[in-house]
């Protein structure tokens, strides 16, 4: 018992002396605990960097001006204004809505456009969907990545009882 005693009492006053050097000399003890953690980015064991100008911090929802059946939708952007996607960045879409004006029967197909410089491309995203209600769509692993200088616009591809549509796209920017 007189053996365990002295082993925790010799314990105990390490431990109260490392204390007391830990609050007599701060700077010395942060400098020794930088060191034995200090990474080190080097070719041959590279550290994982990130500035925020590549993190996914930017927020984008964007609504497209009403669709009329069979017709383009125009420009889709903040507001409905026209919106590009900045130059070295891309835009990711996680979910978009699609609101009939007029709720019934039949099914609306928009088509995904984008446009850069003018100049039109099919995405190959097509979707057909009720005239009934709401529909959400939602890509949460990957999105559908929208690369720079490109306008987004829909194509409604079959004429319906819907009429006009509201489509509201959800999504973030980043680095491209």
């Amino acid at each position: 018992m007189n053996v365990l005693r002295k082993a925790v009492s010799a314990l105990g006053g390490i431990f109260l002396a490392a204390l007391l050097i830990a609050a007599l000399a701060p700077k010395a003890t942060h400098g020794l605990v930088a060191a034995l953690v200090q990474v080190t980015n080097t070719s041959s064991n590279p550290a994982a960097t990130l500035d925020n100008a590549h993190a996914a911090p930017w927020i984008v929802d964007l609504v497209c001006a009403a669709a009329p059946a069979g017709g383009n939708t125009g420009s889709c952007g903040p507001g409905g204004a026209a919106f590009t996607v900045p130059g070295g960045l891309a835009l990711v879409i996680t979910s978009m809505e699609f609101t009939p004006a007029t709720p019934g029967a039949g099914v609306y197909a928009p088509q995904l456009i984008t446009t850069t410089g003018g100049v039109n491309s099919d995405r190959g995203e097509q979707y057909y969907l009720p005239c009934a209600s709401t529909t959400q769509l939602q890509f949460p692993s990957s999105g559908i990545v929208i690369g720079p200088n490109q306008e987004l616009s829909f194509n409604n591809l079959k004429g319906s009882a819907c009429g006009i549509y509201l489509i509201n796209i959800h999504g973030y920017e980043t680095a491209f």
